[in-house]
C-alpha cells in the first residue's frame, strides 16, 4: 500500500499528530505528546517514507502503533501516543449502492464509464470504496444511472 499524503498538526494541549493518508483514502493518525513532530517534519515525512519503502506489504489494516512506535525509536524520534486508522464506511456504502444499482439496471461498468466519460478503472474503485470521489462525479453518475444525489435524513435506531 502506498501514501498519498502526510500531514502535519498542531493539537491542543501541546500535542500534535501525524495525519497519513493511504492510496485507497484510508486515514491514519499518529498522536504525540509534543509539538516536535511538527518543527521536524522533513525528518519524520523521511521516516515513514523509509520504512512503507522497507515493509512493502505495510498496509492501513496493520497493528501500525507497536510498528511506528519500534521504528521512530530506532531512528531516535518521539515515539506516538497512539495511532489509530479510520475508515470511510460512507465512501463503501455508496459505492455499493452504485453498483447495485447499475447491475439492477444491467448496465455494465464500462457503459457507465463511456455514459459518464469517466475511467472505468475510476469506476470500479469508487464502487468498491477505494476511493473518496467529488460531489460532480457522483452526481455524474447518478443522473446517468437515472437518479440525484439528495439529503436524506438518518433514520432512527432503536
Amino acid at each position: 500500500m502506498k501514501i498519498k499524503n502526510i500531514n502535519f498538526n498542531a493539537k491542543p494541549r501541546n500535542q500534535s499528530e501525524i495525519v497519513i493518508t493511504w492510496e485507497f483514502g484510508e486515514i491514519t493518525k499518529l498522536l504525540f505528546n509534543s509539538v516536535y513532530p511538527i518543527q521536524t517534519q522533513e525528518i519524520y515525512t523521511c521516516v515513514i517514507n523509509k520504512l512503507i519503502d522497507q515493509t512493502q506489504d505495510i498496509s492501513s489494516f496493520d497493528e501500525l502503533f507497536g510498528l511506528f512506535s519500534w521504528w521512530f525509536a530506532r531512528h531516535n524520534l518521539i515515539m506516538p501516543l497512539s495511532v489509530a486508522t479510520f475508515f470511510n464506511e460512507e465512501r463503501k456504502r455508496i459505492g455499493a449502492r452504485i453498483k447495485e444499482i447499475r447491475e439492477e439496471l444491467n448496465i455494465e461498468a464500462k457503459q457507465l464509464a463511456s455514459i459518464t466519460s469517466i475511467d472505468p478503472a475510476n469506476i470500479s474503485r469508487i464502487e468498491q470504496g477505494k476511493t473518496s470521489a467529488g460531489i460532480d462525479t457522483i452526481a455524474k453518475i447518478a443522473n446517468a444511472l437515472g437518479y440525484q444525489l439528495d439529503f436524506v435524513k438518518i433514520k432512527n435506531i432503536e
